[in-house]
């Protein structure tokens, strides 16, 4: 996937709003579901991703 520099900048507030959103909710640890990708910023929320977990049927 191919992220344009308008759409890098979009992804990094959302992710803050949600890691804030997580962090205010009791969050610590996380599994996601998708992908393995970077979310380096999430530690600063408090936030650790522990799994991936991905679909391998296609």
């Amino acid at each position: 996937m191919l992220i344009r520099p308008h759409e890098a900048s979009s992804d990094v507030k959302t992710y803050g709003v949600g890691a804030q959103i997580l962090s205010d909710l009791g969050v610590g640890k996380m599994r996601i579901l998708g992908n393995p990708r970077k979310l380096n910023a999430l530690n600063g929320f408090g936030l650790e991703v522990v799994e991936y977990i991905t679909n391998h049927t296609k």
